[in-house]
């Protein structure tokens, strides 16, 4: 299954049905909240899409949220 890389009140979130993740906490500040540069990093984005089950989502989210897409 692919993740779904989100622009989320203009930060890169994975999206996992409702929950949101922060990019940048999620992966410990690894990567940044720049989605345009998220999308460079397809490894570490399937890599830590796979570990969404262990880690609390960071909101849930709401109408309005989403940004435009990168």
């Amino acid at each position: 299954m692919g993740f779904r890389l989100a622009n989320v009140r203009g930060r890169a979130a994975l999206v996992r049905g409702e929950d949101v993740h922060d990019l940048e906490a999620l992966s410990g500040g690894r990567l940044g909240p720049d989605p345009m540069e998220a999308i460079a990093h397809g490894d570490a984005l399937h890599e830590l899409d796979g570990r969404l089950d262990d880690h609390e989502p960071t909101a849930a989210l709401a109408a309005g949220w989403l940004g435009p897409p990168v």
